[in-house]
């Protein structure tokens, strides 16, 4: 009725808020709503599979544009001097270092991660992780890190801006996730050529590739998170195998520009749809 050319709406993933939720989590709403779109960009397979499956959106509706990061960010030339550098800020020296990049809050998985850490205290007593991000379950984390005696082996460091130095002082990048849309962090965390352990859900997979770019578990699973990441600390040559097959990968495939041009050529090609239905 305003005149709008075409109408695009973007699927990030599935709305796990919504389940079980009456009417809400039967996407009765979105249908109707949605016979007025005229495409949907999903950002992964698993995000269209939830559109086709749950919301029932016919699948020549939908167009699979994965998100996109400016790479080039993430592999400065100077990255070894940076590393140290930002390890000497961060109080470090050169005990091995994991690190998960995700706000605070139960879809990050974060209590599953600190779980593992305990797993692998024993073993592992010079292991530091960080955690860098904020959110509502800070306090609740950091009195299981107390509880599990590892609270001297977990740095919260907040909301850093500084990503892809945070990213550099890391040996391991790690992502406990119960669900995902398509995962920026291990975008930018292959990126910075470095080793992933993740969890298996959604749309992860389709950037970190079991045995190829990195390692996958299943979600909410600590003793196989703690697995994934002894193996990559015992297997050096392992994890640099993966770090260098996932950066080519993300070089390949996870440009920003790819996705700016994709989406420009769904907006074309939505324009002159709309402008030959008026002229018939």
């Amino acid at each position: 009725m305003a005149g709008v050319g075409a109408v695009l709406e973007t699927c990030h993933g599935p709305e796990v808020w919504r389940m079980g939720k009456g009417l809400r989590a039967s996407f009765w709403v979105d249908r109707q709503v949605g016979r007025l779109v005229d495409k949907y960009i999903a950002v992964s397979h698993a995000a269209e599979r939830h559109l086709v499956e749950n919301k029932r959106v016919p699948k020549n509706k939908i167009r699979v544009i994965h998100n996109g990061r400016e790479l080039d960010r993430f592999a400065p030339a100077n990255a070894q001097r940076r590393r140290a550098a930002t390890r000497a800020a961060l109080g470090l020296g050169d005990e091995p270092v994991i690190l998960t990049m995700a706000r605070l809050d139960d879809q990050k998985g974060h209590r599953h991660l600190i779980d593992a850490l305990a797993i692998l205290a024993a073993r592992r007593p010079n292991l530091v992780t960080l955690l860098a991000g904020e959110g509502p379950l800070e306090d609740s984390l950091r009195a299981q890190c107390a509880r599990l005696d590892i609270a001297d082996r977990v740095r919260f460091l907040g909301y850093r801006r500084d990503v892809p130095e945070i990213l550099e002082a890391a040996d391991i990048v790690v992502l406990p996730s119960l669900y995902e849309g398509l995962p920026l962090v291990a975008i930018e965390a292959l990126a910075a050529g470095r080793p992933m352990v993740a969890t298996e859900v959604d749309g992860t997979p389709e950037v970190v590739i079991h045995e190829k770019t990195g390692l996958l578990v299943p979600p909410a699973n600590p003793a196989a998170l703690a697995a994934a990441i002894e193996r990559l600390l015992n297997n050096p040559s392992l994890a640099s195998r993966l770090a260098s097959d996932g950066r080519k990968f993300v070089n390949e495939n996870f440009a920003v520009q790819r996705q700016i041009e994709q989406t420009a050529a769904l907006y074309s090609e939505l324009t002159g749809m709309r402008r030959e239905g008026e002229a018939a």
